[in-house]
Formats: structure tokens, C-alpha cells, sequence
């Protein structure tokens, strides 16, 4: 499972309140898409709002939250399907989106989904622009669908995921994810607590890795059907998942 940043910067092709194309860049130092608008100089009417769809691989990447960048503005969304967040940012005040001293507005945070690696898609779509009584001042446009890839991305945060399959046999595949370089150990333990086998104990530099296990013992034997526990420990950072070996 990765993690990345990407900057959304969205200059929507408009008559009447903006022009461009939209451009996806992306940014190593957080997980992120950031909005942005600019603004033609022939605009002649103030937009007060935006509502839109941000459409999304959810077999690919996770949606994990959004928020506004703008002081004064509020923005209300809802992950209303599997790839789809609806969203509608607005001003209690009545306020004005000026464009044209905004370089970002929007904020939305998105994880590959364990196990993804590769380039994926984001779109937005259904986009109301509206204008100071709230009439759609949308002309037709069109938005070309932008690809970001979570290839060679260091994680945000280190994570131990859930193994799968869960129940398995005879292998089971278990994801982590490590922020930064340093001493990793990865322990399955039956529930007694006895060790049963080391998958991980070493230096390991930042970034996605993936742990497998067999359902054998520290000496090469198979071990019984049955519950058991892994845990990880890094810089920082401990958890445990539980695992079922069926046979």
C-alpha cells in the first residue's frame, strides 16, 4: 500500500468566469490534492460557490478526506458512492471566490488501496459554478481526465495492513508501509504467545514493502490450523494484526 501527494491544479475552460485547462501535479511532502482556480480577465461576474463530482478508481485509490484552504469558506462533502465525492464550497457570509489571488482552495486526501501500484485516475465532473444569486453561470466545458501514479512514493505514515487472504491457505501476503528508514521486525505468534516465525528483522529504507508467510515455523515446519498474531514494530511505531491458517 502507497501513499502520495498530488497537486490538482484546475483552471476550468468557462465563458463567463474562467478559462484554461486542468493540470495534475504532484508533491512528495504530504498526501494530498489541492484545487486550484484562475480567473480570465474578461470575467464579469462574481462566483460565490462551486459544486462539483470528483470521480475516483476506488479499486485503485482510497478517498480518505477533504477540506477547504479558503478562510471564510466552508466546504461540505460526501463520499456518496464508491469512487464518487460529491462537494459544494460556499461562503456563510456570501462572500466571493476571487480566483485570480487564489493558488489553492481545496484540499482532498487519497491512499492507494492495499496492494495498488501503478497510475490511476481523478476527474471532476456534473461542475455547477454559481454566481451572486445563486443562478449557474456554467457554460459548457469540458474537464480531460488527469492520471497520477503511486509508483516510488514514500508513505506519509507507517502502517501494518490486514493480510490476504484472510483465512488462508497455504500463503498469506501481509502490507506495510514505513515513513522512514530504520530497524523493522515483523513476529507471528501463536496465541500463547510463543514465537512461531520472524518475516522481518532488519534496516529497511523508507517506503511500501510487502511480507509473506508460508504457515511454517522458524525451522521450516508446518504448523497447525489456527489463529495467530503478528506484530510489527518500527521507528515510532508498534501494531499487530491477527491471521487464520486454514487447512
Amino acid at each position: 500500500m502507497k501513499s502520495t501527494t498530488l497537486l490538482l491544479t484546475v483552471a476550468i475552460g468557462l465563458s463567463v468566469a474562467f478559462s484554461g485547462q486542468v493540470e495534475l501535479k504532484k508533491d512528495v511532502n504530504s498526501s494530498a490534492v489541492k484545487l486550484s482556480l484562475s480567473k480570465s480577465a474578461s470575467a464579469d461576474q462574481e462566483v460565490k460557490g462551486l459544486q462539483f463530482d470528483l470521480k475516483y478508481n476506488s479499486n485503485e485509490i482510497k478517498f480518505e478526506d477533504a477540506s477547504s484552504l479558503l478562510n471564510g469558506f466552508t466546504f461540505e462533502f460526501k463520499n456518496t458512492e464508491a469512487g464518487t465525492v460529491k462537494g459544494l464550497i460556499f461562503s456563510m457570509s456570501g462572500q466571493s471566490l476571487n480566483p485570480e489571488e487564489l493558488s489553492n482552495v481545496l484540499e482532498f486526501k487519497f491512499t492507494p488501496v492495499d496492494g495498488f501500484s501503478g497510475e490511476s485516475d481523478i476527474q471532476l465532473v456534473n461542475m455547477i459554478i454559481a454566481g451572486e444569486h445563486g443562478e449557474n453561470i456554467t457554460s459548457n466545458f469540458t474537464i480531460p481526465v488527469s492520471t497520477v501514479s503511486f509508483e516510488n512514493i514514500i508513505p506519509f505514515k507507517t502502517t501494518l495492513s490486514k493480510n490476504y487472504p484472510n483465512p488462508f491457505n497455504p500463503s498469506t501476503t501481509i502490507p506495510y508501509e514505513l515513513k522512514e528508514d530504520g530497524l523493522v521486525s515483523m513476529i507471528v505468534y501463536d496465541l500463547n504467545g510463543a514465537e512461531v516465525k520472524t518475516l522481518v528483522s532488519e534496516n529497511i529504507p523508507a517506503g511500501s514493502y510487502q511480507a509473506v508467510w508460508n504457515g511454517v515455523n522458524n525451522v521450516g515446519q508446518q504448523v497447525a490450523s489456527g489463529r495467530y498474531i503478528v506484530t510489527m514494530s518500527a521507528p515510532g511505531f508498534s501494531d499487530t494484526i491477527s491471521m487464520t491458517l486454514l487447512k
